[in-house]
């Protein structure tokens, strides 16, 4: 299973980071809501095969990130 690291703000509007395992990008982001974040930065890693399987590197082909402006009222 993928493993998405993200940037998101909490409901006080404070920067929090980490990573999600989830099956598609959808499927992280809905993770991420339900624990009342709005993700601004989210990038798809990749199954690490030099470690065996066991981890995950994060990497952005293409641009693969998603980078959202974020609007503060």
């Amino acid at each position: 299973m993928p493993r998405f690291s993200y940037v998101a703000v909490d409901v006080d509007g404070a920067e929090r980071s980490g990573s999600v395992d989830a099956r598609d990008e959808a499927t992280a982001r809905a993770v991420l809501q339900r624990r009342k974040l709005l993700p601004v930065r989210l990038v798809a890693g990749r199954e690490d095969k030099a470690a065996g399987g066991g981890g995950a590197a994060l990497a952005e082909p293409g641009g693969a990130g998603i980078t959202l402006p974020l609007a503060l009222q």
